[in-house]
């Protein structure tokens, strides 16, 4: 009956939205629901650089939904589509991983990956998308560690400064072995499993890919909040929706960064050409200095460099306003949201005081 209802509401958001896509795995078996809508579309166009295949949910609550995600210029969670994950084989992650780069259309396959640290979701991936960069997540190992930092105090951080604070290969390599042999777990499986694909996830071995990061004020997970354990599926989508307008939200807001920030090069730009490039005085002028033996390329070059140094404080200034404006926006919609509960508990205390 669940997923009945599930598939009744993207059939009708498709008729609703023809740009509405979703797709099933198998009509008379269960398998995997994909779907996404324009707006993921419009958000992975503009910042598929990276992509993460969001498997928090499926592991830490059992709720069997999926998020495929991304992020802004601002490092702010963006939503590229949604999953139901009924079947968890090989094939089922292949056929979604297809079924998720169909729907973004012409934008080409991200060039960097982050994944759940499972073989199974990890050759799919492999297969479906051959030139792709893929990393494991450090997050949900760390989940799968809580065995070993709850047994020695002490590891976490040690096993954090080896990871992330390591500058090379070799650096890492002498500190994971000092860190494993004082707390005694060099046969730790789990341990020895993750280190034996240190490649995949460890910084040094992949700062030259693009992977983004969220900034620090933001959850690990495109919907917390919005899905836990206690989600049922016809919850799930009715939850979409909710967190389908805040990625509307962020979406708009960082197109008008862009935009703005874009107006600013595009008239700073012009400005240079037109006061050094105005018409043939300009080369008049460099063709008499030249011919006097008075033109000095240090003082073109000199100019050039002020110009780069003015148009990137520019651009500085226009990132710390976008970001006001973005916190007062929030301040804005927070204060719509108290105001908005508040006269929900006026009308519910008039109702019960009618009924008195």
């Amino acid at each position: 009956m669940s997923l009945e209802h599930v598939l009744n509401y993207l059939k009708r958001k498709h008729l609703e939205n023809p740009s509405f896509s979703y797709a099933l795995e198998d009509e008379d078996n269960v398998g995997n629901v994909f779907w996404a809508d324009p707006t993921c579309r419009l958000n992975y166009t503009h910042f598929g650089d990276t992509l993460v295949f969001d498997t928090t949910y499926l592991r830490n609550s059992q709720v069997p939904f999926a998020a495929f995600t991304g992020f802004n210029h601002h490092g702010h969670p963006l939503l590229f589509g949604c999953a139901l994950i009924l079947n968890q084989s090989q094939s089922s992650f292949a056929w979604l991983f297809h079924s998720w780069l169909q729907a973004m259309s012409s934008p080409p396959p991200p060039p960097s990956i982050t994944l759940e640290p499972d073989p199974v979701i990890h050759l799919a991936a492999s297969q479906v998308f051959p030139q792709a960069r893929l990393r494991f997540s450090l997050p949900l190992i760390m989940e799968k560690l809580a065995h070993v930092f709850g047994s020695h105090p002490g590891f976490q951080s040690e096993f954090l400064s080896c990871v992330r604070e390591t500058e090379t290969v070799g650096e890492f390599e002498g500190a994971w072995d000092s860190v494993v042999r004082r707390y005694c777990l060099e046969e730790d499986h789990w341990l020895q499993s993750i280190y034996n694909v240190r490649q995949q996830w460890v910084p040094v071995f992949i700062k030259d890919t693009f992977f983004g990061e969220l900034s620090s004020e933001n959850s690990n997970s495109f919907f917390h909040g919005f899905v836990d354990g206690s989600t049922t599926m016809e919850m799930v989508m009715a939850r979409y929706e909710e967190a389908g307008a805040k990625s509307i939200q962020v979406y708009k807001a960082a197109v008008v960064a862009l935009d703005e920030a874009a107006k600013k090069v595009a008239a700073a730009s012009s400005k240079t050409r037109g006061g050094a490039t105005n018409g043939d005085s300009y080369q008049s002028d460099e063709t008499q200095e030249t011919a006097n033996g008075m033109y000095h390329p240090l003082q073109c070059q000199g100019e050039k460099e002020r110009t780069i140094l003015e148009l990137t404080a520019e651009l500085e200034r226009t990132g710390q306003r976008c970001e006001a404006y973005r916190a007062n926006l929030l301040s804005i919609l927070r204060d719509m949201e108290e105001h908005k509960f508040q006269l929900s508990l006026k009308v519910q205390n008039a109702r019960l005081s009618l009924k008195e």
